[in-house]
């Protein structure tokens, strides 16, 4: 069974809970969450990987993408973006990822902070957020993240 990895942006209530983590109580700017277009944009620049999109779906319900190596989509990284009360391309949407490789989903949420400010990632497993404000080196974050040390065998292989 693999981890789900919810996706926030940076508000109060979410600074103000990273000290029970034993975060650091640094005063992050606020982020957003990102549009459905700024998601496309950034997986369309993923150097290594191809996406593959479900079909849009009806207003108010969940809409997704998988991720994948390009060359070995079988082996490599993957991840399963999904949202949630899709509404159109162009409105903010709350995002998570299902499943998928912690060091790919780090690389598209780095991305999309660079878009929308500071965003924080949740697993689901009870580990520490990982912090990811705008501008942040995504291979420097993964490797002080708790969640990556050492990689769960739940967070790779069968995409099903």
């Amino acid at each position: 069974m693999g981890v789900t990895y919810g996706v926030h942006p940076m508000d109060q209530r979410l600074r103000a809970g990273l000290p029970e983590y034993g975060l650091a109580d640094v005063q992050y700017p606020d982020g957003r969450n990102p549009r459905l277009t700024e998601i496309h944009r950034v997986l369309e620049e993923l150097s290594g990987f191809k996406a593959e999109y479900d079909p849009a779906p009806a207003k108010g319900h969940s809409w997704g993408v998988t991720i994948e190596d390009a060359v070995q989509p079988e082996k490599g990284p993957w991840a399963h973006l999904r949202t949630l009360h899709y509404s159109s391309e162009d409105e903010f949407i709350e995002i998570y990822f299902e499943k998928g490789w912690p060091d790919l989903i780090v690389r598209i949420v780095a991305a999309l902070a660079a878009i929308c400010g500071t965003l924080c990632i949740v697993p689901d497993t009870g580990d520490a957020p990982l912090v990811i404000p705008a501008g942040a080196d995504a291979e420097a974050l993964l490797r002080t993240w708790e969640h990556t040390r050492p990689m769960s065998d739940g967070d790779v292989g069968d995409k099903e």
